[in-house]
């Protein structure tokens, strides 16, 4: 003799294991995805600090050619070869890099703040990227490397790529 609810309960057992299982792999799934956010935003801080670190130092020698030019055209105007409206525009020009240096300074001290939210000790002490740390430097284009050297097959050869476009960009003006 069957009684109609002894199957239900085993069926019920089973459900209920079964969402168990299906809830801890979700559970699984949704923490890797959480880690791979995790360091995919760790990565973007890292790359933003890197590269606002070398707008940083671009900006820097664009300040110091813009003050070296203004010295320039200054020493030019005493001996009265160049007006004196030469000066001033060359003094807004090292102004202007001036005021450009100060907010790259701002955007490599907010990018360096959002890098370190990912740096920790292993006991839960939290770490800041601090000043002297710079990113590692990586140059696409080494000029110390001769034309024609690369060993990459089918890898494009900057330097003598540059002069081609540089000869046939003047070539076709004059």
């Amino acid at each position: 003799k069957w009684s109609l609810g002894q199957g239900l309960f085993i069926d019920e057992r089973r459900t209920a294991l079964q969402q168990a299982r299906l809830l801890s792999q979700r559970n699984e799934a949704e923490r890797r995805s959480m880690v791979n956010n995790l360091l995919l935003d760790a990565s973007k801080s890292y790359w933003d600090w890197s590269f606002s670190v070398a707008s940083l130092r671009i900006i820097e020698e664009a300040v110091r050619l813009a003050e070296q030019r203004f010295e320039a055209v200054r020493e030019s105007y005493i001996q009265g070869a160049s007006p004196a409206v030469d000066t001033l525009e060359s003094f807004l020009q090292v102004q202007n890099r001036r005021q450009q240096q100060q907010e790259a300074v701002l955007v490599v001290t907010n990018t360096r703040q959002r890098l370190s939210n990912f740096l920790w000790y292993k006991n839960e002490i939290p770490l800041e990227v601090g000043l002297a740390l710079e990113p590692e430097n990586l140059e696409i284009w080494n000029p110390n490397i001769p034309p024609g050297t690369l060993s990459t097959p089918g890898a494009v050869d900057v330097p003598s790529r540059f002069a081609e476009l540089s000869l046939s960009a003047r070539t076709a003006t004059g």
